[in-house]
């Protein structure tokens, strides 16, 4: 008995010439409407109309005057949260903000003047500056809760800070703040059994 796949095989080829021919033809009605039936003009993303007029006299007449900077703050040690970074990256906030006070940040031929702008963040319900990053949030929780500082924390005491903040459903966005690699894990920190996270880099943004 011969088995399907030797039937198939001596079928095709006896029949070459056939299947060819068939597949050229299916091929050329294919094409067909292809050549014939196809838009003159290329696909475009901005196919115009009203809606596109409206965005664009929007764009031009309420251009946002605030401009958003975003950078990565990237541990040494691996970690950023830890008091060590977030310390040093909120004494470069101060500098900055000191800079900005000063006139220092005015570029090109200006006067002088501060740029950076006083805005409201939603996510943890402070008032700020030109940034907010998650060193203000740890170092406002050590202060309101702890009665201590950045200056002063330990790094337990910081991981205590970022457990509860994330554990408040007002400051939990901060997650969003931290790595895609950033890693978390159930330890006991003082007593209390939190979720200890850990994060090689955060994401900040200057408004000016």
């Amino acid at each position: 008995m011969t088995s399907p796949s030797a039937f198939a095989s001596d079928f095709l080829v006896r029949h070459a010439q056939v299947i060819i021919a068939a597949a050229m033809m299916v091929t050329a009605l294919l094409v067909v409407p292809m050549a014939f039936l196809g838009p003159a003009d290329p696909a475009s993303t901005e196919p115009g109309g009203e809606v596109f007029e409206l965005r664009d006299e929007i764009d031009a007449k309420l251009r946002s005057s605030v401009f958003v900077s975003a950078y990565i703050a990237e541990a040494r040690g691996g970690d950023m949260l830890r008091r060590e970074p977030l310390l040093e990256l909120l004494r470069n906030e101060r500098a900055l903000l000191a800079a900005d006070a000063a006139g220092e940040l005015t570029p090109g031929e200006l006067d002088p003047r501060p740029f950076l702008i006083d805005a409201y963040d939603t996510d943890t319900g402070l008032t700020f500056t030109g940034v907010l990053t998650v060193a203000d949030a740890v170092d406002t929780w050590l202060r309101l809760v702890r009665e201590t500082s950045l200056e002063e924390a330990t790094d337990d005491e910081v991981k205590l800070a970022f457990a509860a903040l994330l554990a408040n459903p007002l400051t939990a966005p901060l997650i969003d703040h931290l790595s895609v690699l950033a890693t978390n894990e159930r330890r006991e920190v003082q007593g209390t059994e939190i979720d200890y996270w850990e994060s090689p880099a955060i994401i900040l943004a200057v408004q000016a």
